[in-house]
């Protein structure tokens, strides 16, 4: 195995990670807290193109970070059993499927919204036209949500804490799980400045730093080996 391709992926997901936190903030950093009411004013007033470039980001964003998973799933080949190995496929689904999570939640109700106002509904009527949604959306989200964050998050604190991630233990924090509470004060902390919405970046802002610690993993197995051939010839 190529441990410089390891590397490589491993920054490549990190990328991928990153730019679906950028294509959250196209869609959440609205004038008010798309936690209150007014989120469908926002939408209405925001340019159609901020859902477009949101959606192209979460699909490119999903190729980089499956190639990132995949760096992730040969420290797991190497170092957990058939059935940890497993589970690690079921996670990567989960990694596949954000890509179409990002498109319903954070694209198609908003675009759908925006749509009917263009063609001249109510914000009532328009409102109600995007939350036809819901029945789509909920299965997905709810899967994305335990796979890809909980699990995933519980999967790479563990090898971290057992010592099979090589990485400093304090990466555990690095992890969508950790992002999510992190998010909590930066809201509270940003409440009625009128970029609250930063704080939906957060999850997917840990999707990608988790490749942080995969990525100091292979760079120390790299250097172990430099040793041991450093040694070897000496």
């Amino acid at each position: 195995m190529k441990i410089g391709k390891m590397k490589l992926m491993a920054l490549i997901g990190l990328l991928g990670g990153l730019l679906f936190a950028v294509g959250d903030l196209f869609v959440y950093l609205l004038p008010n807290s798309h936690y209150e009411s007014n989120i469908y004013t926002d939408w209405a007033n925001m340019n159609m193109w901020r859902f477009g470039v949101s959606l192209y980001l979460g699909c490119f964003g999903t190729i980089l970070l499956l190639i990132g998973f995949y760096s992730f799933y040969n420290i797991v080949k190497q170092v957990c059993s058939n059935l940890v190995k497993l589970f690690c496929l079921i996670l990567a689904i989960g990694v596949v499927l954000t890509s179409i999570g990002h498109f319903f939640i954070a694209c198609i109700v908003p675009m759908t919204y925006k749509g009917a106002i263009y063609a001249g509904a109510s914000a009532d009527l328009a409102k109600s036209i995007s939350m036809c949604w819901e029945p789509y959306i909920d299965p997905l989200n709810i899967f994305v949500m335990v796979v890809v964050i909980l699990l995933q998050s519980i999967m790479l604190i563990g090898l971290i804490v057992k010592g099979k991630l090589n990485c400093p233990k304090w990466m555990i924090v690095l992890n969508p799980v950790g992002l999510i509470v992190l998010s909590i004060p930066v809201t509270i902390l940003l409440n009625d400045t009128g970029l609250e919405g930063i704080s939906d970046a957060f999850e997917s802002l840990g999707e990608s730093l988790m490749y942080l610690a995969v990525f100091w993993h292979w760079k120390r197995e790299n250097d172990m080996r430099n040793r041991d051939t450093i040694t070897e010839n000496v």
